[in-house]
């Protein structure tokens, strides 16, 4: 009686992509709109640096700075570009990192969608290989069931389920 149970309430958790994609989902994940709007904002001071090692230059030509000015200022503006040359270097890299993660995101959508056919399909050895990655143990105490796993439930899951709790480890 508790099989059929618990391959219904953890097939019925499997068919939720969202659920899943919210799992696995890396913390610390940013978004790729605010990557781009840091890594706009490093290019814009870059150009930035650059217009004014330009001035700075022509103010120099023109007899309004001396050399010694001119070599402490152009220190300062090198020493500037080159915090936000590595600032920019960092974010290209979250950059790409975030679209790879999104497009992981993406596919595994698409693969969750797939799911509920799958499921439904499944023969007893395919239910078992399923349950065996996605449940660590199941505890029975009287007429409570509690399945112990990877996936976490919602409060929806606990209160349809008055034969079943759910827990992740």
């Amino acid at each position: 009686r508790i099989e059929p149970l618990v391959w219904d309430t953890v097939s019925r958790l499997l068919s939720r992509p969202q659920l899943i994609i919210d799992h696995v989902k890396m913390d610390g994940h940013k978004p790729l709109k605010h990557l781009q709007a840091n890594l706009d904002r490093v290019q814009q001071a870059l150009a930035k640096k650059k217009i004014e090692t330009d001035r700075m230059l022509e103010a120099y030509k023109i007899g309004a700075i001396d050399l010694q000015t001119l070599k402490q200022k152009m220190d300062d503006v090198r020493s500037g570009e080159a915090r936000l040359n590595e600032e920019e270097l960092r974010l290209k890299a979250e950059l790409r990192q975030a679209q790879a993660q999104e497009l992981k995101e993406e596919k595994l959508f698409e693969f969750c969608q797939s799911l509920p056919a799958v499921l439904t399909g499944l023969d007893f050895e395919g239910k078992r290989q399923i349950l065996r990655e996605v449940v660590d143990r199941i505890a029975i105490d009287g007429t409570e069931v509690t399945i112990y796993g990877i996936i976490p439930p919602t409060p929806e899951e606990i209160a349809e389920d008055a034969f079943i709790v759910l827990h992740s480890p």
